[in-house]
């Protein structure tokens, strides 16, 4: 009788690991698309990443875009409503001729696929199991082709994910 919570316990941190997603747990691919981006990135949000985007990126000015969630409380503050971003002040800020920092989205799949429509095309994406991480360079360098990259080819480049293997 007991064996079998004793192994239970020692495996737990085994078992765990391969039955999270990165929807429920971002923090390692998080981490590893984070080491890419620049320090002064703009990062925008879903609800249920802000939490992880801000501790992973060791941050604290995410705005908030779709769903409010339990946010809703602090960004009725008076001080506090400029976070929170609907999908065309998104557009607005990605196409925005006076931004010089990269911009960051981080959503779900599924909330990217309900608003790619009404979004530029991306300069960077990178997708793993539900999570996206969707980069707009700044203006200035949206104009040029990426290097390396045919121009004449259709598409956005999306990078091997590092942490398939």
């Amino acid at each position: 009788f007991c064996a079998g919570p004793v192994l239970f316990v020692f495996s737990w941190h085994f078992v765990a690991a391969a039955a999270l997603t990165p929807q429920k747990a971002p923090g390692r691919c998080l981490r590893v698309w984070m080491s890419d981006a620049p320090r002064d990135a703009i990062f925008v949000a879903e609800n249920r990443f802000v939490g992880a985007v801000c501790w992973f990126g060791q941050r604290d000015d995410v705005f908030l875009v779709n769903r409010l969630g339990e946010f809703a409380y602090g960004l009725s503050y008076e001080d506090s409503g400029s976070r929170e971003l609907d999908i065309d002040q998104v557009k607005a800020l990605i196409l925005e001729d006076a931004r010089t920092a990269p911009l960051v989205l981080v959503l779900t799949t599924k909330s990217y696929g309900q608003c790619e429509r009404q979004l530029p095309q991306p300069s960077r994406q990178q997708r793993r199991d539900g999570l996206m991480w969707i980069e707009y360079a700044p203006p200035t360098d949206i104009s040029g082709p990426v290097p390396g990259q045919n121009p004449d080819a259709p598409g956005t480049p999306e990078k091997e994910d590092p942490m398939i293997g």
